[in-house]
């Protein structure tokens, strides 16, 4: 939080809204049987990493039909 409020590029409301959400988690994080959540973003976190990977795939496989098409 000590950064957000050096960083002269955040606004009040962005320092004080990323002291809301960071609570917010902690407080999740406190939470027995709450630990799905923190499941679910390695899910994500794995899907975000590989959706760009598999998406240039796919437009590389499709490549040929749009050569094709012109």
């Amino acid at each position: 939080m000590a950064a957000d409020i050096a960083d002269e590029s955040l606004s009040k409301w962005d320092v004080a809204k990323n002291g809301i959400v960071n609570a917010g988690l902690a407080a999740v994080g406190m939470v027995p049987g709450l630990g799905l959540a923190s499941r679910s973003g390695k899910w994500l976190t794995t899907i975000a990493k590989w959706a760009p990977r598999l998406l240039t795939l796919q437009a590389i496989k499709d490549l040929p039909e749009s050569y094709n098409s012109l």
